[in-house]
């Protein structure tokens, strides 16, 4: 009996070890893998605290994760020096610091992880010292072959200082010996038969030869152009969709950047793999059917561009999903009744407006283009009264389009009030206008942002250059501060960009004439919205007090994508911003900054409320002291301003009413 016990005691325990991962594997199983909150750690272990540079030098960190580190930055103030290349031993960055002023500058790394979790180092201040480097190596004067540049002093020979043709040759390079002694060596005056050819060498002005090295002790300028090549897709290919095009890149001191183009059009900025590859993912509406000639272009931080050899590719059309149903894509939320095609009908009408009642039968009888009036009916689409201010615009001369939407903008979800302001741009070319028939944008960059096609019907694609204008003084009911401290953006974002990029807003941080008030911005990495949706609130125009740019924004919990669509909305009530992605908004409770303050980024507290005086109302650029900066690189649709702040709840039925497109519905 306690044999046998033991045995069905051994059994059991045998069992209970079975089951137990069954259990926790099965179908079943409600164990979840935790999702990774861990921030990585990063230091930067080069330059030194204090130390000085020049020249090109190695910026080097070390950065560890609970997961993996997948990318560092390195940042001196609020831009990006560029990102670092994964090595044995940490992460290194080559830079040419000629791009930098001479003098002090703090260096910052970032380090993210797979799951988005971002951490940044603490900062090193540094010195650069280009312009007190140009003559290193003086000290090689003093051989004797380069004394004869100052023969133009031969006077000294008769009989003032014999004593260096005592011994001519070892003599000359102390220099400091001529002057102390002349009267030691005067016994030895009469050797000097071969004084004649020695004078050059130990006139006793020794600074004067010295500088003549200095020439040859500069820097050279790399003038040197890095190299690039094309490796993926292979010339002749025919692609079709989103196409990933993937190129190398070398450079004697280091490659900082690599575009790929088609013609004269950019088709965006590569990111680098940790394999050391530049990649850019193209989508449909960057890369059009038909054929084109792609190269790649490489540039150094001396400035230096190299081309790679160019291909050819031929895109075709990839089918969309089924029922994209591409004739009314100006209301394509009516999906319940298929019925509604003709749009004529009151039912079609009725998901993207909030009560379609019998009554808009009637002012369903004009053009299809037309069914944004039976939005005018609810008392919400007229709240914002959008067509009392606007015709104070003083440029009305383009209203050779006033017919696609002359009534007020509709609402643009159920319960969701109209927008001050809209643009759908659905003029061929700028300006611009609103869907109010006012407030045009105009053309302001150094190229043109290109209207183009989206789920929606059409947008407008940014190319890295190019952005949008309305004056300061045409803004009208855009300066929301003036009468007001409550406003949303909000706004569709195909991203194609890897650096900071502006979507809309009225912020103008030129130093001479700031006037930022608010703006949707992306990936601000200076104070903590690195890779995120970030919405900038201003009452002075001016930067934070005590701090050299305008810490005041809101940054998003979670991190944006690229290449995909993606609501990004700022809000702001007088008391906070929030920032949206995708109708939601992340909570981010804790941040430090590099002057070792910790706050909230999401909500970000602010209480000032809004600059009222008017500014530039800008789309995918602001304008910096410098010039316009910040360019987006992508496509936006739907962008719009409300004067209120619209709350969570609004911005997810927001979000849900202009979701089906992207699902094929």
């Amino acid at each position: 009996m306690h044999r046998s016990g033991r045995r069905a005691t051994l059994i059991g325990v045998l069992a209970a070890l079975l089951v137990v991962p069954i259990a926790l594997s099965g179908p079943g199983s409600t164990a979840v893998a935790a999702p990774d909150t861990v921030k990585p750690a990063v230091t930067i272990t080069a330059p030194t605290a204090g130390s000085s540079v020049g020249g090109t030098t190695s910026l080097e960190a070390r950065a560890t994760d609970d997961v993996a580190v997948t990318v560092v930055s390195f940042w001196e103030g609020s831009r990006r020096l560029g990102y670092a290349t994964a090595q044995p031993d940490g992460w290194t960055l080559l830079l040419d610091t000629r791009s930098l002023t001479d003098g002090s500058h703090l260096l910052l790394a970032k380090a993210r992880d797979a799951a988005g979790n971002i951490k940044d180092s603490a900062t090193v201040r540094f010195s650069v010292a280009n312009a007190a480097t140009p003559s290193p190596t003086p000290t090689t004067s003093p051989s004797p072959t380069q004394g004869p540049t100052s023969s133009a002093t031969p006077a000294p020979s008769p009989t003032a200082t014999p004593v260096p043709s005592a011994t001519p040759t070892t003599g000359a390079t102390p220099t400091v010996a001529p002057t102390p002694s002349p009267t030691a060596s005067s016994p030895t005056p009469r050797p000097t038969p071969t004084a004649s050819p020695t004078p050059t060498a130990t006139p006793s002005p020794t600074a004067a030869p010295t500088p003549t090295a200095a020439p040859t002790g500069s820097p050279r300028p790399d003038t040197v152009k890095p190299t690039a090549a094309i490796t993926s897709p292979s010339s002749g290919a025919t692609v079709g969709g989103t196409t990933t095009l993937t190129a190398t890149a070398a450079d004697d001191v280091g490659v900082t950047n690599v575009s790929f183009w088609s013609g004269s059009t950019r088709l965006g900025n590569a990111a680098q793999t940790s394999a050391g590859e530049w990649v850019l993912v193209t989508s449909p509406s960057t890369l059009t059917v038909g054929t084109h000639t792609v190269l790649a272009k490489a540039r150094d931080a001396a400035g230096n561009i190299g081309s790679s050899r160019t291909i050819s590719l031929t895109v075709v059309a990839v089918p969309p999903s089924p029922t994209v149903t591409p004739t009314p894509t100006r209301t394509p939320t009516a999906t319940p009744t298929a019925s509604a095609t003709p749009t004529a009908t009151p039912t079609a009408s009725a998901t993207p407006t909030p009560t379609p009642t019998a009554a808009p039968t009637s002012s369903a009888t004009p053009t299809p283009t037309a069914t944004p009036t039976s939005s005018a009916t609810p008392t919400p689409t007229r709240s914002p009264t959008p067509t009392a201010s606007p015709t104070q615009t003083p440029t009305p001369t383009p209203t050779a389009t006033p017919t696609p939407t002359a009534s007020p903008t509709p609402s643009p979800a159920p319960g969701v009030p109209a927008p001050l302001a809209q643009w759908d741009f659905s003029q061929l070319s700028a300006p611009f206008y609103s869907t109010a028939n006012d407030l045009p944008l105009v053309q302001a960059g150094r190229t043109q942002a290109v209207r183009t096609s989206t789920p929606w019907g059409t947008g407008i694609r940014m190319t890295g250059t190019s952005y949008l204008r309305i004056p300061a003084e045409s803004t009208g009911r855009l300066t929301i501060g003036a009468t007001g401290n409550a406003v949303t953006v909000a706004s569709w974002v195909y991203m194609t960009d890897s650096n900071t990029g502006f979507v809309a807003g009225s912020w103008k941080e030129n130093a001479a004439n700031p006037s930022r008030s608010y703006g949707l911005f992306y990936d601000l990495g200076t104070y903590g919205g690195d890779e995120r949706a970030n919405f900038h609130v201003s009452r002075s125009g001016g930067p934070t007090p005590g701090y050299p740019y305008s810490r005041d924004y809101s940054a998003s919990g979670n991190t944006f994508s690229r290449y995909s669509w993606q609501l990004h909305v700022g809000t702001y009530d007088g008391a906070a911003a929030i920032s949206y992605l995708d109708g939601t908004a992340v909570e981010y409770p804790r941040f430090t900054d590099n002057k070792k303050n910790t706050y909230a980024k999401n909500p970000y507290v602010f209480t000032e409320g809004l600059n009222p005086t008017p500014g530039d109302f800008t789309v995918g650029a602001v304008e910096l002291s410098g010039g316009p900066g910040n360019y987006a690189q992508g496509t936006f649709d739907k962008i719009r301003v409300w004067d209120t702040a619209l709350t969570a709840d609004l911005v997810k039925a927001l979000y849900d009413a202009e979701r089906p497109p992207l699902l094929g519905r």
